[in-house]
């Protein structure tokens, strides 16, 4: 093989790993979410989207409303998240 062929081949595992491992977080911050809001529709009414940037969670609320009542529980959230979160941001 080819040393470009050979590194080309590394990095697609690698971005391979890392979205599954960004996956893994993902789905446990969609559960976290879940499980303090209660049914899923009831999430969506709170939450349009969610980012993850360096153990900082960037949460994108509906309206002011949605964002103060989230604001107010991101001490229960950062309690579930333990250990992968350690910040947590709303707007």
């Amino acid at each position: 093989m080819h040393p470009i062929s050979q590194k080309l081949n590394r990095i697609k595992s690698e971005l391979k790993q890392k979205a599954e491992k960004e996956g893994a977080i993902r789905k446990r911050i969609r559960e976290s979410l879940e499980k303090i809001f209660g049914a899923d529709n009831q999430k969506d009414q709170f939450v349009s989207d969610f980012y993850m940037r360096s153990r900082t969670l960037i949460i994108e609320a509906k309206n002011k409303a949605s964002a103060n009542e989230i604001f107010l529980r991101r001490g229960e959230i950062l309690e579930s998240l333990k250990g992968t979160v350690r910040e947590i941001i709303v707007y």
